[in-house]
């Protein structure tokens, strides 16, 4: 079984270096360089960060969860106004897992159902957009 695993690991980083080489031509720049790139990004950490301890200030802790993805989700938003429109489905995605996770919550589904959810919910997005990519179904490529 590990050799399998170490092979599909192998194949997934082969797939990403191709994918990334195929996407960057000479003298293209990379989103990661962009100046608008940067500033989602130290928008969404200082987000993080202060929704967390507010959080955690107001014993709410259990909603952490709801809170990066919610976050995450509003910073691929970002993107899609700044890179590519395929941004906004996973966006939108991530935020309807917050809110999810939200409602169950405040429904008294109780700490780990509501964490659950937000996380099952959030990771699955996360992985299904990353798997339409290196298995060339991008459906709209940057």
């Amino acid at each position: 079984m590990g050799r399998t695993r170490n092979e599909l690991i192998a194949a997934i980083i082969a797939r990403a270096i191709r994918l990334r080489r195929a996407n960057s031509g000479p003298g293209e720049p990379s989103m990661f360089a962009a100046r608008g790139y940067r500033l989602v990004v130290i928008a969404e950490v200082i987000a993080l960060v202060a929704g967390s301890v507010v959080l955690i200030v107001t014993n709410l802790a259990e909603f952490q969860i709801g809170w990066v993805a919610f976050v995450v989700g509003v910073h691929f938003v970002g993107f899609g106004k700044l890179f590519a429109a395929r941004y906004y489905v996973l966006g939108g995605a991530l935020i309807v897992a917050a809110i999810a996770g939200l409602v169950i919550g405040l429904a008294g589904g109780g700490i780990a159902l509501t964490q659950a959810v937000t996380g099952f919910a959030a990771g699955a997005c996360m992985f299904l957009a990353a798997a339409q990519i290196l298995l060339g179904r991008d459906p709209q490529p940057a």
